[in-house]
């Protein structure tokens, strides 16, 4: 299979490519860095600003994973955030359906006011932030772009030595005390 992962270089893309990569997938991906756009398997797309086009070869399936995610920056930045969560992501989406990519939309459970645990995803969003907003909206119309686009929301992405868990340990070992659901409400203020 073939895939094109939208933000390769970003956190979660890259992580995505490699894993594709070892279960024989042939892998292309996009950044918005131009000093990154370094061969013919990485071009450059920048959801901020059109034209959304794909010059990838031919993919089955195409990942969105580049967003802007900063909940304290989306609330400095609103209209870059729309430019980028909303208008190119959907943009990005409407371009690999023409393709006949199947777009898959990484999301977030932002979407929701997560005020009881374990959402289920047909759950009516509320979101409380201008990240979880903006993420519902892109949700909504690639959705009704075509059946066959997908959502996936994710909560919390951690790889194997996440700085969060580091941070909170060094803390501990301090003789700090601190819930990381009191620091991650907080952060959202």
């Amino acid at each position: 299979m073939r895939a094109v992962v939208v933000g390769v270089d970003g956190f979660i893309g890259e992580s995505l490519a490699s894993y594709l990569s070892g279960r024989n997938f042939l892998v292309w991906g996009t950044t918005r860095r131009l000093g990154r756009v370094t061969d013919s398997r990485i071009g450059h797309l920048d959801l901020a600003c059109g034209p959304w086009q794909l010059s990838a070869e031919k993919a089955d399936v195409g990942f969105i994973c580049a967003a802007m995610t900063n909940i304290a920056e989306c609330r400095r930045n609103p209209a870059q955030a729309r430019a980028v969560n909303v208008v190119g992501a959907v943009s990005v989406a409407q371009a690999m359906i023409e393709s006949d990519i199947k777009p898959v939309f990484l999301s977030t459970n932002a979407v929701f006011d997560c005020g009881e645990p374990l959402m289920l995803a047909d759950r009516v969003k509320h979101p409380t932030t201008l990240y979880g907003q903006l993420k519902s909206e892109a949700e909504d119309e690639i959705l009704a772009l075509s059946p066959d686009s997908i959502v996936v929301r994710l909560t919390k992405v951690f790889v194997s030595r996440p700085a969060l868990f580091a941070r909170w340990w060094q803390a501990l070992m301090d003789g700090r005390t601190g819930w990381p659901m009191v620091d991650a409400c907080v952060a959202m203020l």
